[in-house]
């Protein structure tokens, strides 16, 4: 069913973005080549597929990237980190095999999965105070 509703979506888009894990849900235990195929004939141009590690697949046009990991890295924390660093990417006009590199990097860099940026000066833990009402 999963399948059936995205496949119209993805009729619609020019890029789509997918963990490993996702693509497996979707076309079952098919090697990583086979699911950017699949994808692309399902109507992207551009496919990103991020593999547990951090490493990226990228399908652009007819052409298949292979963009690996850092092996002395972890793998990332944050699942968002990298495909939301390809889309920056793009959007600021980088061809997408060094979007698909540099969102690696970017994704090894994020410690924490989800965190929210502190506002510049913030500590953690402070509280802001209230002001008083005047007792004029």
């Amino acid at each position: 069913m999963t399948r059936r509703v995205l496949e119209p979506a993805l009729a619609a888009v020019e890029s789509v973005a997918l963990q490993a894990a996702d693509a497996r849900v979707l076309f079952g235990s098919v090697d990583s080549r086979e699911v950017l195929r699949l994808l692309a004939g399902l109507g992207p141009r551009l496919v990103y597929l991020a593999e547990r590690d951090g490493s990226v697949w990228l399908r652009e046009g007819g052409r298949v990237h292979w963009c690996p990991a850092e092996a002395s890295e972890d793998a990332p924390r944050d699942r968002y980190a990298g495909p939301a660093a390809f889309w920056v990417a793009l959007a600021q006009r980088s061809a997408p095999r060094k979007a698909a590199a540099d969102s690696i990097r970017y994704a090894q860099s994020v410690r924490r999965p989800g965190a929210p940026r502190q506002p510049h000066g913030a500590l953690p833990g402070t509280s802001r105070s209230r002001e008083e009402p005047s007792r004029l």
